[in-house]
């Protein structure tokens, strides 16, 4: 494997997985649409796939939580992926995806087997070698997933009935340290209206508050 092939292979199997995904998305109800497509990662990118939520998943919750005596920030419901109906759905349109990544990370780790113990254009001698690729890596996992994003929208994939007219893209994380959130905010900037990327600010706004109690 190359790093340098990375980001490349990753957004061409990211692509047409989502593909796959949204031929085969069918919501619990008729007429629900989604308002948001984000892709959903596992801590240091270990997985990635997409999770979506639609308007009417969304006020199910909502009812729901209120039925049950519980209140929370109606934005965090909104654009947090760990609070949405859709999450990890068509996943086996994805492991060709975690195959890619878990064969990076053989590699880096030195699992791999011992014709492929390093990669053909990095090679890892020192603490700061290994540690250069894997922020090389890092990078390349969010410059594939906003490229993808964007390469989706300029061929109108999110044009069809299935979609809201504006919708929140991304990628999210279910427990986010700092740095995921600051990736978060980082691809939200890249990707969304003025509108969603507020609500993304509002959402790192309301982490920072309950951090700070």
């Amino acid at each position: 494997m190359k790093i340098s092939s990375l980001q490349p292979s990753l957004e061409q199997l990211l692509y047409e997985g989502c593909i796959k995904y949204i031929q085969a998305f069918e919501p619990e109800q008729e007429e629900e649409k989604i308002y948001a497509f984000v892709i959903h990662c596992e801590s240091a990118f270990r997985s990635m796939s997409p999770a979506v939520s639609t308007d009417k998943s969304l006020a199910r919750h909502k009812r729901e939580l209120s039925e049950m005596g519980i209140t929370t920030n109606d934005n965090y419901l909104e654009v947090f992926v760990a609070e949405w109906a859709y999450p990890g759905l068509h996943y086996e349109h994805f492991r060709p995806v975690t195959e890619l990544i878990d064969r990076f990370y053989e590699i880096l780790y030195g699992e791999a087997e011992e014709n492929e113990s390093q990669f053909e254009d990095r090679e890892i001698i020192t603490d700061a070698d290994y540690e250069n690729v894997l922020n090389t890596a890092r990078n390349s996992f969010v410059e594939a997933i906003v490229r993808t994003l964007d390469r989706l929208r300029a061929e109108g994939l999110f044009d069809g009935a299935l979609f809201e007219k504006s919708i929140l893209l991304g990628l999210q994380f279910s427990d986010p340290d700092a740095s995921d959130r600051a990736l978060m905010v980082h691809a939200s900037s890249r990707l969304n209206s003025n509108y969603w990327h507020n609500k993304i600010l509002m959402l790192q706004q309301y982490w920072d508050s309950i951090i700070d109690a």
